[in-house]
């Protein structure tokens, strides 16, 4: 499947729900990781699952938690 297609496919979604700011792919790996982290799964498994290499933080503002989960 050619990524053009995908990234369009996510676009049109986007503008069908009501999203007015840019969405890309990679915003579905964001929202992926949000949701597993407010199910209550492991930061640091939700890292490895993402291939972080480093250690995962949840401080500050842009910490994975930033936006009002911790």
């Amino acid at each position: 499947m050619d990524p053009r297609s995908i990234l369009c496919a996510v676009s049109r979604s986007a503008t069908r729900v009501g999203i007015d700011h840019p969405v890309g792919v990679h915003s579905l790996r964001h929202s992926a990781a949000t949701a597993m982290l407010e199910a209550g799964i492991n930061l640091k498994a939700v890292s490895d699952l993402l291939g972080h290499t480093d250690s995962p933080s949840a401080d500050g503002p842009d910490g994975a938690l930033g936006h009002g989960l911790g």
